[in-house]
């Protein structure tokens, strides 16, 4: 297998470094080129011929966003990871930039962190991203069994959503097809910090029919209402009172996340049939063992496909199990869950 090909952009000469030491440290990667300024990095994109991009959310000139959205117009599947600070003004930059279509973001080091750790805390973070979303763009497709396509025994009372890497896009993207006069209420985790959810909770709200809200304790679960499990913690459906309601929760982190996926199903799938998952682009496996769940207490799992998830990670791992009714492209999947709930009539 060829190094995957990475080129850096970041006006500092400092960061550079450090990320070409990472690089170069794994010999799975090479640096490609390396670039000061966004419009360097346009002009060598060519030259460069690089696998991934780490792109540096605030520069002079070309401001990282900018240089974004030229890169999608030239390479439209291009792997690029943000690299920023979470300042408040970082954080809502990084997050413009995942909803433009960047691929991942991985947090700059702060000035307390002394180098070694700055370096060992982005080696871990950034390395696992660029092999992973570099791998999901390769033909090597993985062996998945066929779909069950089982004749819904019950309409849903309640849609529960998973997503991590890619996500921001996949939600905004399927809220929008769901449209208005949604009947049921809906549940998401995606893996963010704090800032972030707050802001991207704002931002589907803005971009769809939905009031999409952070998760509280009581808060209740109703049609138009999209509850997002807010950072640092996990979202739990809650069935004890009269009504069934959302609460969050600080319990321990499941496959190093927190809010999970797996925590989150679980607790839906004490609704049996009545339920329906949704496992969307994503890295790792957070959601397989939630996926099975539902499917142990009779309710439908629908995964989103490899060609247009930005990593097959999290649905991959649900359909190679078996766990998955049916395997779907991103841009049909609103209109299968519209099906379900009897909204209109089958197309697929």
């Amino acid at each position: 297998m060829k190094p995957v090909r990475v080129l850096i952009v970041d006006d500092s000469a400092v960061l550079r470094q450090l990320l070409r030491e990472i690089v170069q440290s794994d010999p799975r990667l090479m640096v490609a080129g390396e670039s000061a300024t966004g419009e360097d990095a346009l002009a060598r994109l060519d030259e460069a011929a690089p696998d991934a991009v780490t792109l540096d959310v605030e520069m002079p000139g070309l401001s990282g966003l900018d240089v974004l959205d030229r890169l999608r117009r030239r390479r439209p599947t291009l792997p690029v990871v943000m690299f920023s600070h979470l300042t408040e003004r970082g954080s809502r930059a990084t997050l413009e930039a995942l909803c433009r279509g960047a691929s991942d973001y991985t947090p700059k080091p702060t000035p307390s962190e002394g180098l070694d750790a700055a370096r060992a805390a982005i080696r871990t973070q950034l390395i696992p991203k660029l092999l992973a979303l570099v791998k999901n763009g390769s033909s090597d497709a993985p062996a998945v069994p066929p779909p069950r396509l089982v004749k819904p025994r019950h309409r849903p009372e309640l849609l529960a959503i998973g997503a991590s890497t890619g996500g921001p896009n996949a939600l905004s993207q399927l809220l929008k097809g769901l449209g208005k006069r949604f009947p049921i209420p809906i549940v998401i985790v995606q893996h963010m910090p704090p800032m972030f959810t707050q802001w991207l909770a704002e931002r589907l709200t803005r971009e769809s029919s939905f009031q999409v809200r952070e998760g509280e304790a009581g808060g209740a679960l109703e049609p138009g209402v999209a509850w997002l499990a807010p950072g640092n913690r996990h979202l739990v459906v809650n069935l004890s009172g009269a009504r069934p309601r959302v609460d969050v929760t600080e319990d321990r982190p499941e496959n190093s996340c927190r809010p999970s996926v797996d925590v989150l199903f679980r607790s839906v799938a004490a609704l049996g049939p009545r339920a329906l998952g949704l496992v969307l682009t994503g890295m790792g496996q957070d959601g397989l063992k939630g996926a099975l769940a539902l499917h142990d207490a009779g309710a439908a799992v629908l995964a989103q496909d490899q060609a247009t998830s930005v990593i097959w990670g999290m649905p991959g791992a649900v359909a190679r199990a078996g766990l998955a009714e049916e395997v779907l492209p991103l841009d049909q999947m609103a209109a299968r869950v519209r099906v379900r709930l009897g909204m209109e009539e089958e197309t697929l």
